[in-house]
């Protein structure tokens, strides 16, 4: 059957089972920032080469290729590991995620690295890296990893690489950038790229403005004097090898060497886990010409009141199809559809209030 494309020109393959005259007839695939790994379903009719039924149970890995033909040209290519499938008569329907290295996520390792947490990442990370900042911290720490997969390991590596810097485990691969880096996914200056929806466009939720005391509460440290302490000024007798931090979760206790680290996973994980001050969600019939971490210019069209963040940070994105003759669609009645969500930055940080 081989490439499919669709009213939106956009084209789609699963290999090898597309080479073996496999119709995909849906596709539903998801990432976000953080720590989540991809997944998706696909459902197929199955051709009616030697090779498929050996396919259907033997076969665990596959590669999705997404490409925009005609508007902006983008093109993703997936590796996946398939972890269910059902099959009756001639229709396969497949739920995988987004990496095709099963020992990634299941095998379990004990052993340290040495050579600071850039080198250790890239090595625990078995897909393509796109790491466009340098990490921040005491880098000559000792990295020990304890009866943990490299996912695990490779998270919280991630959390902790620098403070108010983001990730994700896309379909590209690893991310690793910060909020508002010095470029986006298409080289460009950010925020340079322009996300203006027109009527076909879905906009589910209203511009609002969320107040979250706990995103601009820093951690700190409870033997020193600040704002946020209670207790006084207790430095002088602060033990040297061990440090103990607080924040509105509680306090925890850690390596001096290593507390640079965990302060920027703590404080990393508590903004990433959040909304921030705004957060929009956009469903369009078309694929975007932005990826997932970029920082766009977003206004909707034929608006002309000025809104109070200008600039959104995508957050995560869901592709959706259904083929020709295939029933289901999308909530919203597209057979295409990409579902991203937005949240709104003040000065590069979306834990920063807007500017009145």
């Amino acid at each position: 059957m081989g490439k499919l494309i669709n009213s939106s020109d956009v084209s789609f393959e699963f290999k090898p089972w597309t080479d073996q005259k496999c119709r995909i007839t849906r596709l539903q695939i998801i990432e976000q920032l953080g720590g989540e790994i991809p997944n998706g379903e696909i459902d197929m009719i199955l051709g009616d080469e030697q090779k498929i039924e050996e396919m259907v149970t033997k076969q665990n890995t596959g590669t999705i290729s997404i490409v925009d033909e005609k508007k902006y040209g983008l093109s993703y290519t997936i590796d996946v590991y398939i972890t269910e499938r059902e099959y009756y008569e001639n229709i396969l329907k497949i739920k995988f995620v987004c990496i095709n290295d099963l020992n990634f996520f299941t095998k379990r390792i004990t052993t340290y690295y040495q050579d600071g947490i850039k080198s250790a990442i890239e090595a625990l990370y078995p897909g393509n890296k796109s790491i466009r900042i340098e990490p921040s911290g005491n880098d000559d720490t000792p990295l020990y990893q304890n009866c943990e997969t490299n996912y695990e390991m490779c998270k919280r590596l991630c959390y902790a690489y620098k403070d108010k810097s983001i990730f994700a485990f896309g379909w590209d691969g690893l991310l690793i950038k910060d909020m508002c880096g010095d470029f986006d996914s298409q080289d460009n200056v950010e925020p340079c790229m322009e996300l203006e929806t027109d009527r076909l466009s879905v906009q589910t939720q209203t511009y609002n403005l969320k107040y979250d005391k706990y995103l601009n509460h820093e951690s700190f440290s409870a033997w020193e004097e600040s704002e946020e302490s209670t207790t006084g000024d207790y430095a002088q007798v602060e033990s040297k090898n061990a440090k103990v931090v607080m924040n509105y979760k509680g306090y925890r206790v850690m390596g001096t060497k290593s507390s640079s680290l965990m302060e920027n996973a703590w404080n990393n994980e508590s903004r990433m886990k959040s909304d921030g001050y705004t957060c929009l969600k956009i469903v369009q019939p078309d694929m975007p010409h932005y990826k997932l971490g970029d920082v766009v210019i977003y206004k909707r069209a034929l608006q002309e009141r000025s809104l109070p963040w200008k600039n959104y940070l995508i957050t995560s994105n869901e592709l959706f199809f259904s083929a020709d003759g295939n029933k289901e669609m999308d909530q919203h009645g597209f057979r295409f559809s990409w579902t991203s969500n937005l949240y709104g930055l003040q000065d590069g940080d979306w834990s920063k209030e807007p500017e009145p």
